[in-house]
């Protein structure tokens, strides 16, 4: 919804999505990725039993097809035949997915239900670095930093990308510590916030720690 609370019509259709996953299909859940794509998850029912389900969108409602089985954008994920629905979504600064939710034996009454949790690939390195970067920007656009500022890290994260596109993930370490340096700098140089600075060292900071470094 836009803010007045009208429907935002570059959104899916006409402000709408509909995913069918199968007969019976419910969302319970939802979240947004730090590139600002959607993540939604709940139960799918095909039949006698019901699976976690999980689908991700592009900004704009269409489902993302580097996501889930053969690009479908979707995901589900069966516990031994039973009776499983997610409740709950959380995303790590990893970038991976997890979801939470119990499973059950299908349909026997009096049966009690147990603790369901699956994680998922998300976010890759890439992708947190190319959303680190629309961070800079979007602290360029507001006049926290300047342009040549702005080409300076923005610069810094095109090298850790061009490394990780070619697996040399020291290298990439070294940048993103050189990257987290220049954040310091500037805030030690009065230039940047360090209530701004923080998010971008911390998302820094984040990759070297799924990278290993």
């Amino acid at each position: 919804y836009k803010t007045d609370g009208t429907l935002d019509t570059t959104f899916g259709t006409s402000g709408k999505v509909t995913t069918d996953f199968s007969v019976t299909d419910e969302a319970t859940a939802i979240a947004i990725q730090l590139d600002g794509k959607i993540v939604a998850a709940g139960f799918a029912a095909p039949g006698s039993s019901m699976d976690f389900a999980l689908a991700r969108y592009n900004t704009n409602g269409r489902l993302d097809t580097t996501f889930g089985i053969a690009g479908t954008g979707k995901v589900t994920t069966d516990f031994s035949g039973r009776e499983d629905e997610a409740f709950a979504i959380a995303i790590q600064s990893d970038g991976k997915i997890l979801l939470a939710g119990s499973t059950a034996p299908f349909n026997k009454i009096g049966s009690a239900p147990d603790f369901a949790l699956a994680r998922y690939e998300g976010l890759t390195p890439q992708d947190l670095a190319t959303a680190l970067g629309d961070q800079v920007q979007a602290l360029v656009k507001t006049g926290t930093l300047n342009q040549g500022q702005g080409n300076s890290l923005t610069t810094k994260l095109a090298q850790i990308l061009d490394s990780l596109n070619q697996g040399k993930t020291k290298t990439a370490c070294n940048q993103l510590q050189a990257f987290i340096n220049e954040v310091n700098s500037l805030v030690s140089e009065g230039v940047l916030p360090s209530g701004q600075a923080q998010p971008l060292i911390d998302a820094a900071t984040n990759i070297r720690n799924t990278l290993g470094c």
